[in-house]
């Protein structure tokens, strides 16, 4: 479990505290105070291989957002894979090295990821070899090369710190805009004791749902553990007529896709055919029951859930948190979802294993107010905005 955690030059994130974590914490705040960003902190403090930053730096990004050629040397156009890694940084108005850093309890796990200081010399430096403002093309690999090989550096604990090699396609030949950490990096990072002392798994849903990709490989590995019945109880909370779960391939499209087999019904149902919130109730169990032992991050619990529902789940992640040794981070920016979290915390919970924090931007910089139980029963009983 991570009992603390300051974050450092992370996005948004100048410098915020984060003094005390339980078994569930729920982030509440403004639109752009950072709610999303400070789960993907966790999940990078969390993060058990140097794989783990490309996915983090490319979650939010859009689909299709590539370039097919790189006509100049401009690291914010950088065919959009470099891009989304320097964006992890928060953007210093001094003229110093971007850095990173994630610390808790356990000066072991300490994370730091930095770019080099020549880095910021050609983030801002206009560059070209010709009166058009392109690179020859030579030049142009050479940067690249560079950027990619030293630009930047990572360390955990007292290890020293470990260049970064990325691969990047910068030509025809290769697929365009595809960034991957060289082979020979990653063994090395195994082999010299990178990886977090106290790996365990971790289970991101995004505010939008998994994917249909996304959620089959998730089904099939919680299928492997013997946990389907665990998904149909969370399933049965909104439909309690369910009595299976299958996936079969759809004949138009050839995708598998999730059928119910419902009480009473002869056939099967589509998953996707009966609203919104089984489908987001069935991502948080796929989540949940992939993160057992581990961190789940849930981004707008609130999603598609209607709120005379969300009492009860919240009670059964309360319940899966102290089960299934699973930290949870959940955000909302709904009244309804913080008041079922109240009401689901009563007579149930000692105050040291549930936190709400609301992120509040103050200037430039965003801060943590933290809400015990009973300032936040009582905020919300006198009509005071939470959110």
């Amino acid at each position: 479990m991570i009992p603390s955690l300051h974050i450092t030059g992370f996005k948004l994130f100048r410098d915020l505290e984060l003094p005390k974590l339980g078994g569930l914490n729920l982030f509440v705040g403004k639109n752009n105070t950072g709610k999303t960003c400070l789960l993907e902190a966790v999940e990078l403090y969390a993060s058990s291989s140097p794989w783990d930053i490309l996915r983090v730096a490319a979650r939010r990004e859009p689909n299709g957002n590539h370039r097919h050629r790189i006509d100049r040397f401009d690291p914010f156009e950088l065919s959009a894979p470099l891009q989304p890694l320097l964006s992890l940084f928060h953007r210093e108005r001094e003229e110093s090295p971007s850095v990173i850093q994630l610390v808790s309890a356990d000066p072991a796990a300490d994370f730091r990821l930095e770019c080099a200081p020549f880095l910021h010399e050609i983030l801002e430096a206009e560059t070209s070899s010709s009166e058009s403002g392109k690179l020859e093309p030579q030049s142009r690999r050479k940067q690249m090369r560079h950027l990619l090989q030293d630009g930047m550096v990572l360390s955990r604990g007292k290890k020293g710190p470990l260049p970064l090699f990325f691969e990047i396609a910068i030509n025809r030949q290769m697929t365009p805009g595809r960034m991957t950490l060289s082979p020979e990096r990653n063994t090395l990072f195994e082999e010299e004791g990178w990886l977090h002392p106290n790996a365990s798994p971790v289970a991101f849903l995004p505010a939008r749902g998994f994917t249909t990709n996304e959620a089959k490989r998730l089904w099939d590995k919680a299928s492997l553990a013997d946990k389907d019945e665990l998904l149909l109880e969370w399933l049965r909370f909104v439909e309690p007529e369910v009595r299976d779960l299958r996936y079969i391939s759809d004949p138009e499209s050839g995708v598998d896709l999730p059928y119910l087999k419902i009480n009473g019904d002869r056939g099967r149902t589509p998953l996707d055919s009966l609203g919104d919130g089984l489908t987001r109730l069935f991502h948080i169990g796929l989540a949940m029951a992939n993160a057992s032992g581990g961190i789940l991050l849930i981004d707008e619990f609130e999603n598609g859930l209607h709120w005379e529902v969300q009492e009860q789940l919240w009670k059964a992640l309360f319940n899966a948190s102290n089960h299934f040794g699973v930290q949870v981070f959940a955000t909302t920016h709904s009244n309804d979802c913080i008041q079922a979290f109240v009401g689901a915390q009563k007579d149930r919970l000692i105050p040291s294993e549930s936190y709400v924090y609301r992120l509040e931007r103050r200037g430039e910089d965003i801060r943590a107010h933290e809400f015990s139980a009973q300032g936040l029963e009582a905020a919300i009983r006198q009509g005071i905005e939470v959110r």
